[in-house]
């Protein structure tokens, strides 16, 4: 989507039964939604999604969307883009969302590397870098358990929570906060967990 261009939803690659492989989105106009890679039963995997300086999101953005597993999606938020909603680099309703990245520069609502409703969230990895507005940052959100994500926030602000892990079972997270850094909320390596 070019600059001045707009589509109410934007997918790079969509399939009902089989895997969303490989496929990319780039932004630099408006959209209500953007999806790099979605399977309705499969997996997700590998898909990207790069929202330039300019461009507005108004819903949610996700780089690959997949039941039964989301790996390897990459996510890139510019500094100059806006996403009025969520961000996810890998989502996943039923399986694992894992080996996620994303990285923000621009403006967000809340981010995620990887999310997962049902199962587990682990091995995501987030940069909040140079000038970045995030609202809640996870590196992980698993229903199951989310570890093993590590979160990176550099020269931004958080207005909310940072979540290392989320999940029923959180184990081995990092958050690092470095440079000019101001989180309004609260910082946990793993939350809302029996073993945080």
């Amino acid at each position: 989507i070019s600059e001045g261009g707009s589509a109410e939803q934007a997918v790079g690659g969509f399939t009902q039964h089989g895997d969303a492989s490989y496929n990319s989105v780039e932004v630099a106009g408006d959209a209500d939604d953007v999806i790099g890679g979605q399977s309705n039963d499969g997996k997700a995997l590998n898909n990207s999604v790069t929202l330039n300086a300019g461009s507005h999101v108004s819903t949610k953005v996700i780089a690959g969307s997949g039941t039964t597993q989301a790996f390897g999606n990459q996510l890139r938020i510019k500094q100059g883009a806006e996403v009025s909603g969520n961000a996810y680099a890998g989502f996943s309703e039923n399986g694992a969302a894992s080996y996620n990245y994303m990285e923000v520069s621009g403006s967000v609502a809340s981010a995620a590397g990887g999310w997962s409703e049902t199962g587990s969230a682990d091995f995501n990895y987030v940069n909040v870098l140079d000038g970045a507005k995030v609202n809640t940052v996870y590196g992980g959100r698993g229903g199951a358990s989310a570890s093993h994500n590590t979160i990176l926030i550099k020269n931004a602000s958080v207005s909310g929570d940072v979540y290392g892990g989320y999940g029923q079972k959180t184990q081995a997270n990092i958050v690092i906060l470095s440079g000019k850094t101001e989180v309004d909320g609260t910082v946990f390596g793993g939350g809302n967990g029996n073993k945080a």
